[in-house]
């Protein structure tokens, strides 16, 4: 359970490690949750207390292959049970595309691959984020597309109103998108329960944080607010421009965290116990570059991954080091988008369960599912 063939650490890491030491140790063995096929996986805490979970790109359950679907969680790992409540078809997500086949030339002409993103719970309202990853990019070549994933913008949001068994678009296509690259694959911060529960100071917006650049290899992690009911409003969206400083313009938002090709999709959760906020950011270990070849993205990316757990006492930090983790699963896998929902949280703050998914383009998908895996916070040993 320890890492395997954990490499010298090659690079310098943008935050000091916490003090007084502590060391996260593994406590279980990775599980994937018989019959799940799937990635991303991004959660919301519901008004029953279960969690609602958004997945992409698979099949669970021996159910369709479908680009979304809408789990439902119940129960803490390793005592949990997933269900499939929902498939997000007939929504004008991917039209024209063709599960497990490449992209025609009639859907690249588009310009953008289309994906579901964060999930909001807010009392007994669901809401999901929808993005676009964009092909405009000059010098990507057109093999590197979909591995690279420039990052596109938020496009709208789906909503339920009936505890999601159904959902409808609150967008148009061709409407311009309602945030930019710096805030794209949005994973929002749930205290409690439909939106219930936040610290002093939290109670009136919902925070989202987002890695820029592209899915894998971003240079920066930003974080943004906006009211519950105005999630649809360009204008009712604020973001963090430095010195516990709120701006109304993307381009002025300063990064909680800079790690140049090592900022991948990042996720970030509450410790009620602790009164801290944890940071999850994982990365590939090669950063993908826009003017590599084909072949060198054949060989070099998705091969083995990173990740780094951070805790701080406000969204923004200042951060401090908990876990540094490469390669992250071992040699074998090539893990990746961690989630410690707050529900899974021990009652100490030192210990839960980790959310993951891996291995989509590595050794048959062994990994390719709703991951868990749980842990423990010590002290270091000196």
């Amino acid at each position: 359970m320890e890492p395997e063939n954990e490499p010298p650490r090659r690079r310098t890491l943008p935050c000091p490690p916490i003090r007084p030491a502590l060391r996260l140790r593994w406590t279980s063995e990775p599980s994937r949750y018989p019959g799940t096929g799937s990635d991303m996986h991004w959660w919301a805490w519901r008004r029953d207390g279960s969690i609602i979970v958004v997945d992409e790109d698979g099949r669970n359950f021996d159910g369709p292959w479908c680009f979304g679907h809408v789990l439902k969680v119940t129960g803490t790992p390793p005592r949990h049970r997933v269900e499939e409540i929902a498939v997000l078809d007939n929504l004008g997500l991917k039209d024209g595309v063709v599960p497990g086949e490449h992209y025609t030339t009639e859907v690249r002409k588009r310009g953008y691959s289309r994906y579901v993103g964060g999930v909001v719970a807010w009392e007994d309202r669901l809401w999901i984020s929808v993005y676009d990853y964009t092909w405009r990019v000059p010098g990507l070549p057109p093999d590197n597309l979909d591995v690279y994933s420039a990052h596109g913008g938020l496009v709208g949001w789906l909503e339920s109103l009936d505890g999601g068994k159904t959902w409808g678009r609150l967008f148009r296509d061709g409407d311009p998108y309602l945030l930019g690259p710096r805030f794209t694959a949005l994973q929002f911060l749930p205290f409690g329960p439909g939106g219930q529960g936040a610290p002093r100071g939290f109670e009136k917006h919902l925070y989202a944080v987002s890695n820029d650049s592209n899915w894998e290899s971003g240079d920066a992690i930003y974080l943004a607010r906006v009211q519950p009911g105005r999630l649809h409003e360009k204008t009712a969206w604020e973001f963090y421009g430095g010195k516990a400083r709120w701006v109304s313009e993307e381009r002025l938002a300063e990064p909680i965290l800079k790690d140049p090709g090592h900022c991948g999709h990042s996720t970030m959760s509450y410790n009620p116990a602790r009164k801290a906020f944890w940071l999850a950011v994982f990365s590939d270990m090669v950063p993908h570059r826009v003017r590599a070849t084909a072949e060198e993205a054949k060989k070099t990316w998705d091969v083995a991954t990173e990740f780094q757990l951070y805790e701080g006492p406000a969204p923004w930090g200042p951060w401090q080091l908990l876990h540094d983790e490469a390669p992250w699963g071992g040699k074998n896998h090539a893990a990746y988008l961690p989630h410690i929902p707050t529900p899974w949280i021990d009652a100490d703050g030192l210990g839960g369960a980790l959310l993951f998914t891996g291995d989509w383009a590595k050794h048959g998908g062994q990994w390719y599912g709703f991951m868990t895996q749980s842990f423990r916070l010590e002290p270091a040993k000196r």
